[in-house]
């Protein structure tokens, strides 16, 4: 990439960052890429900016997880939220009977 490349990068990055503070890989990108360009200062602010959010998602606690939500997310049409609910609980319970049921539902319901 040349220098004009690599300006219009970052400023997109600063743009999606401004929309999106919050944006991990963002801030890891924005950082590689002011080190590449030699902005040594700003690279080291951004990389800092994305090890606190790093460490802030580390910190946070578990999504919540149960059998009853798993269900009221697939009522609702949240397959995704559901189908990741049901994993974990197996996860905690491989043999239970009512989650292998379920599960096998499920994948029936998604193969139709």
């Amino acid at each position: 990439m040349d220098a004009r490349q690599f300006e219009q990068a970052e400023q997109i990055l600063q743009e999606l960052l401004e929309f999106a503070p919050r944006e991990l890989r963002g801030w890891k990108m924005l950082a590689r890429l002011q080190r590449d360009m030699g902005k040594i200062e700003a690279g080291i602010k951004s990389a800092t900016i994305a090890l606190r959010l790093k460490q802030e998602l580390n910190q946070q606690p578990p999504a919540p997880v149960s059998l009853r939500l798993a269900q009221m997310c697939w009522q609702q049409g949240d397959h995704h939220s559901a189908l990741g609910m049901l994993h974990e609980l197996l996860t905690r319970q491989p043999q239970q009977p009512q989650l292998l049921a379920l599960k096998t539902q499920w994948e029936q319901e998604l193969a139709q």
